[in-house]
């Protein structure tokens, strides 16, 4: 059994904080990777419709994640 005799309430919030906010960030940068691959996805389609669309959608995709993250934080 582990016991941590300097362990406070108070750090338990701190904890869950710090974790929220990691988990924040990590959401960010998969986020912007996606826009990037969306982006790349884009400049290889050669005209294709059909791939510039789906390109299209993972760049629409990306930016609503990263509206949604963002507003979440507030």
């Amino acid at each position: 059994m582990l016991y941590c005799a300097d362990f406070q309430a108070g750090d338990f919030g701190g904890i869950i904080g710090s974790v929220v906010q990691l988990i924040f960030v990590i959401a960010v940068v998969v986020a912007l990777l996606y826009l990037i691959y969306g982006g790349f996805r884009w400049l290889i389609s050669t005209g294709d419709k059909g791939k510039v669309s789906e390109a299209r959608e993972h760049i629409v995709a990306a930016i609503i994640g990263l509206v949604v993250i963002f507003l979440a934080t507030l």
